[in-house]
């Protein structure tokens, strides 16, 4: 009997078979791997979208409660220029102020999972910029709010109708920034929206 020959070639290309198999195998992974990744960035950015656009409207409503309260306020000023005189407590349907409550629930997931390492930078930022706006609003809301609790506790409600100029102010700081926001929610909406046509 002979014995079996030893061939380098069978060696090598079984070799060969084996490396590729595990090259295929780990891109096989990755690519996997990658859609996964890509799939949880578009569904932030999808629930991003959908939280800006019901804190857009949030705001809208806030907006016209505000306006309605300025519009209100300036007109019993004007016929009324007694210092003494004060508005009834019925013009403040809502309370004297009704900021917006605002989410940031997807934002702040997104964040903490790292999954918008997946878009551009300038979008990035201006998703960021527009919940530090949002973040600045929130806090001007406690801060306000704070304030009037304070105020209805220590003066009373009566008091509280006849500074009711005092009051104004903080009404216009709420018109400006809700605008603000308005338009920050607009611009961040087109770009979101025609960021995700063009994926």
């Amino acid at each position: 009997m002979s014995e079996p020959t030893f061939s380098w070639k069978s060696v090598i290309f079984e070799s060969l078979f084996v490396v590729m198999g595990v090259v295929l195998a780990f891109i096989g992974n990755e690519y996997r791997s990658s859609l996964q990744e890509e799939q949880k960035a578009r569904k932030a950015i999808k629930s991003i979208l959908f939280e800006i656009e019901n804190n857009k409207s949030a705001i809208e409503v806030s907006l016209k409660y505000h306006e309605y309260l300025r519009d209100t306020l300036f007109s019993f000023m004007r016929n009324n220029p007694s210092a003494n005189s004060a508005p009834e407590i019925q013009v403040f349907e809502k309370g004297f102020i009704s900021p917006a409550e605002l989410l940031s629930t997807a934002y702040q997931t997104a964040l903490a999972t790292d999954v918008l390492n997946n878009y551009k930078y300038e979008l990035v930022l201006e998703i960021g910029n527009l919940y530090a706006k949002q973040q600045s609003y929130d806090h001007q809301k406690a801060r306000v709010g704070d304030i009037i609790y304070k105020a209805l506790y220590t003066e009373g409600r009566i008091k509280m109708l006849a500074n009711y100029r005092n009051l104004l102010s903080v009404i216009l700081t709420f018109t400006y920034k809700e605008r603000e926001l308005i338009k920050a929610y607009e611009a961040t909406i087109e770009d979101l929206t025609e960021y995700r046509t063009i994926e």
